[in-house]
């Protein structure tokens, strides 16, 4: 493997977990847009989190705010997270 490919391969992998992040940062924002409308007791906790959560939460935020682009921008932070974590593996070698 050559030097140009390893930075290569890290390069694309701290693109995806950066793309990790702002993600998780859009997820706690969207939590907190749909906490504002809701009442006390009913409000989503910041710190649990469970099997089909995240299509629950995008659903209640397209119920609260349904011209609302924090979702968009959350799938495409996923898109782009998914997208870059494959091609760093394929450039670390792992499949070629």
């Amino acid at each position: 493997m050559t030097k140009t490919r390893i930075i290569i391969a890290i390069l694309l992998f701290s693109a995806s977990v950066s793309a990790a992040i702002v993600g998780s940062f859009l997820v706690t924002i969207i939590k907190g847009e749909i906490n504002r409308k809701l009442p006390e007791q009913l409000q989503i906790k910041y710190f649990s989190w469970y099997p089909g959560g995240l299509s629950a939460l995008k659903k209640n935020y397209k119920e609260f705010y349904p011209d609302g682009k924090l979702a968009l921008a959350l799938k495409i932070c996923i898109a782009l997270h998914i997208t870059f974590l494959v091609l760093s593996v394929f450039a670390f070698g792992f499949f070629g």
